[in-house]
């Protein structure tokens, strides 16, 4: 039988696209999660293989603005949710999704399509290239000393989702006009997915904000959690940065010197960080 390709035209053909790059994770897609996931894409924008009634493959793009040097923004399309079904693989059909999403994005006026993929030496062939690299570090809680010694002057305050909502987005846009590469967040994705803590998908404890005042003013933010355990009556718990944003070397300083003087753990860990973090 011959493949079709088309974009979803109701929810219920999205929950079958996603439902194909969750046969990958080890995850199955509810209605809820359907219905949370077309607050940051509309329907339209993400494409389905159908194999007679039944969606075999899958390919979204959320529409996003870029951040490019010189502070100005681009439209973009942030490739995400590629996926075939292990029954249909070597038919084309993942060459068909790419065509047709790129050729959408393109007639959307977008002037560049990324992705992070999961496996790079898939997309080479479909245009792609290396854009940037990432950085990560895991650091036992004995080694968090900076080499040049300082008096932090700033404040740091835990806070909820809709404060966070508030005075976390100014500081990311001025770090994203500095930075080529940065997306801008809808309010959505900043209440629904960067800041929201779903329980059913924690790794580890729940998801803590963290607000950076310098003279009074928000000057950086830090999404992280920390991972309690213990061993041999003395911590083995583990605080994982999410997220340390500051537009300033001074209020980068002091975010992090506020996250690494945490106590009660052993290690800290960090990833999608610039290499010149």
């Amino acid at each position: 039988m011959d493949i079709e390709v088309r974009p979803c035209s109701s929810r219920e053909e999205l929950r079958g696209a996603l439902t194909v790059i969750g046969h990958y994770f080890g995850s199955e897609n509810t209605a809820e999660d359907v219905e949370r996931f077309t607050q940051w894409i509309e329907v339209e924008r993400i494409h389905a293989a159908f194999d007679g009634t039944r969606v075999v493959g899958g390919a979204g793009a959320f529409g996003f603005r870029m951040s490019v040097p010189g502070g100005a923004s681009i439209p973009t399309a942030g490739v995400s949710v590629v996926g075939v079904l292990p029954t249909h693989r070597r038919r084309g059909v993942l060459r068909s999704l790419m065509r047709e999403q790129l050729a959408a994005a393109q007639a959307r006026g977008e002037l560049a399509a990324y992705l992070w993929a999961s496996e790079g030496t898939i997309y080479g062939r479909f245009g792609y290239g290396l854009a940037s690299r990432i950085g990560s570090f895991s650091l036992p809680h004995e080694r968090t000393a900076f080499a040049v010694p300082f008096e932090p002057r700033g404040t740091v305050r835990l806070v909820e989702l809709e404060e966070a909502a508030r005075t976390f987005p100014p500081i990311f846009e001025q770090v994203r006009a500095q930075r080529p590469g940065m997306f801008e967040r809808s309010p959505a994705w900043w209440e629904t997915r960067r800041l929201f803590d779903n329980p059913a998908r924690r790794q580890g404890g729940p998801k803590h904000r963290a607000l950076l005042e310098l003279d009074g003013e928000p000057a950086g933010f830090a999404i992280y959690n920390v991972k309690q355990d213990w061993r041999g009556g003395s911590t083995d718990g583990v605080v994982t940065i999410m997220e340390a944003v500051a537009a300033t070397p001074e209020a980068t300083r002091e975010l992090w010197r506020w996250l690494l003087d945490f106590d009660w753990t052993s290690e800290f860990r960090a990833d999608l960080l610039p290499l010149d973090h």
